[in-house]
C-alpha cells in the first residue's frame, strides 16, 4: 500500500513511571504512557491517527554517576495497547489496496535509549531520547512483509513527583 514510508509528524506522550535504585549505577523503571500519533506516507495516500497505551519496563544504567550531571543508557521490552486507531485513505491512480489495513490492538517489542540526568537542588531532572519497535503483534489481521509495526521515537523530559 503506498510506499509504506511515512513522515515523521510530533505526536504526544505523558504518564507516569516509578523506579527501583540498585545502588548507583543500575536500575529499573516500569512505565505507563498514553501516546497519541498521527502519521501521513509519503506519498499523502494514507493518514493514520493512533492513541495507545504503552508500558515499558527498562534496565537503566548510569555512567559517570559522581558528576552533577550524568549520562545514561537504557534497554528493556516494550508493551502496547491500542485505544482508537483511525485510517483515512486518499488513494492517488493506479492505487491498490492488496492487504487489510490494520495496526495490531496489542504488540510487544524491545527497545532501547540514553539520555541526561541534571541535577537540581531538589531533583533530578531526567531527559531522554528513546527508540522502540514492535516486532510480535497480537491479532493482526494484516499478512505477509508489509505488516503494519509499531515503532516509536520519543524525546522525553521527566521529573520526580515523590
Amino acid at each position: 500500500y503506498g510506499t509504506g514510508v511515512f513522515n515523521p509528524q510530533l505526536s504526544f506522550a505523558g504518564g507516569f513511571y516509578a523506579n527501583i535504585q540498585y545502588g548507583k549505577i543500575f536500575s529499573t523503571h516500569l512505565e505507563a504512557l498514553f501516546l497519541y500519533r498521527n502519521a501521513k506516507s509519503t506519498d499523502k495516500a494514507i493518514n493514520v491517527r493512533f492513541s495507545g497505551v504503552n508500558i515499558p519496563f527498562i534496565l537503566e544504567f548510569n555512567l559517570f554517576n559522581k558528576k552533577k550531571t550524568h549520562p545514561f543508557i537504557n534497554t528493556g521490552l516494550n508493551t502496547l495497547i491500542g485505544i482508537g486507531s483511525k485510517y483515512s485513505l486518499t488513494p492517488p491512480s493506479g492505487f491498490q489496496i492488496l492487504r487489510p489495513l490494520s495496526m495490531s490492538p496489542v504488540s510487544f517489542g524491545g527497545l532501547i535509549g540514553g539520555g541526561v540526568y541534571i541535577h537540581t537542588p531538589n531533583k533530578p531532572i531526567k531527559i531522554e531520547a528513546r527508540f522502540s519497535y514492535d516486532f510480535f503483534e497480537v491479532n493482526n489481521i494484516t499478512i505477509g512483509s508489509d505488516k503494519m509495526r509499531n515503532a516509536n521515537f520519543m524525546v522525553m523530559a521527566s521529573y520526580p513527583l515523590l
